[in-house]
């Protein structure tokens, strides 16, 4: 069976928040052929413009080519 990857993103920084447990819930319940990874890097990654500022910061680029390596959970 082919594993499926997930990668989580919560937006939500404060540390109490429900959106925070739900990507750890799924990495902490998920069966194959599922596979999740829980990015939660958030102090890496500065604010920013991205119609402005280029080249994007090590942070961000990194987090870019992380998701453009994904395939779509819902196909385009």
């Amino acid at each position: 069976m082919e594993m499926i990857d997930v990668l989580a993103i919560c937006g939500s920084t404060r540390e109490g928040s429900l959106n925070r447990s739900l990507p750890r819930t799924a990495l902490r319940l998920a069966e194959a052929p599922l596979r999740v990874e829980v990015w939660d890097d958030h102090a890496s990654v500065p604010r920013l413009d991205a119609t402005r500022e280029r080249p994007f910061p090590p942070a961000v680029a990194a987090l870019r080519d992380r998701v453009a390596a994904s395939r779509p959970a819902v196909p385009a």
